[in-house]
């Protein structure tokens, strides 16, 4: 009778402990848990001089740095083992996260296509049916270096006077020179003959445009510093700067916002 007891006894102990081993086992966290499948998602575009902005385009104007740059799933930054661009008809395969070109400037319209492969052991361990491998290709269009749809007159006004409508105009002027005009409000940055040093030197992409006139103070203009880019179409327009006080050039600058329409 005693061996029973005891035999039972040490059978409901090895139950418990066996059902303490699984409680423990179910704590530990699952190294796949926070992972997800790979993704070949990529944006391509155009680089601003004296930023680190990429304007993502399924248009790229030639003749200045193309930025090639993979991302993870919706648009997340990712790092994968190993990664495989082909662009265009270069023979070369390039193995970076993000890659750099410059496509010489041509008067000509030209498709490019563009295919990124990523892979990832670690990511296939953990998604056996492919998740450790993907394939994305995209198509784009260069265009000659001259081209952009930022060039036109836009007729809008500021947020902050809605009822105060004006025209804002991106032209190129004299010497080949890009000048925004009447951004600020009144300020007319070029001048026929232009004069040293009273221009703001705009840098475009196809899409958008980045406005800095550096420290240069002239007459009616208060330093605008800001982007211009669009709505739902290339007809919709937003730019969005910051002024100068020019009684104080070293104070805070204040914050506009315009809306506009094309009409040219």
């Amino acid at each position: 009778m005693k061996k029973i007891i005891v035999t039972l006894f040490l059978s409901a102990v090895g139950l418990v402990a066996l059902q303490l081993t699984s409680c423990d086992r179910s704590t530990e966290p699952d190294p796949c848990s926070l992972l997800e499948p790979a993704s070949a998602d990529f944006i391509v575009g155009e680089s601003f001089f004296g930023t680190d902005t990429v304007i993502n385009s399924d248009t790229i104007r030639r003749g200045r740095s193309i930025i090639f740059k993979a991302l993870g799933r919706k648009g997340k930054e990712m790092d994968y083992e190993t990664y495989e661009w082909k662009i265009g008809n270069d023979p070369r395969v390039f193995t970076q996260k993000v890659v750099s070109l410059l496509f010489n400037d041509a008067n000509e319209i030209q498709p490019l296509t563009v295919t990124l492969t990523v892979k990832d052991q670690v990511l296939a361990g953990c998604f056996p049916d492919g998740g450790g491998q993907a394939v994305l290709t995209k198509q784009y269009v260069l265009v000659p270096r001259s081209t952009s749809v930022v060039f036109g007159d836009y007729e809008g006004a500021l947020d902050e006077n809605p009822n105060e409508k004006f025209i804002v105009s991106v032209r190129i002027c004299q010497f080949g020179d890009i000048c925004t005009v009447n951004i600020n409000r009144g300020c007319n940055n070029h001048a026929d003959p232009p004069l040293s040093g009273s221009r703001i030197r705009p840098e475009i992409a196809y899409r958008a445009m980045f406005i800095d006139s550096g420290t240069t103070f002239f007459e009616g203009c208060d330093n605008p510093k800001g982007w211009l880019y669009f709505g739902k179409s290339i007809n919709d327009v937003i730019i969005q700067y910051t002024t100068s006080d020019p009684a104080n050039r070293t104070g805070p600058r204040k914050r506009h916002r315009f809306t506009g329409r094309r009409i040219k």
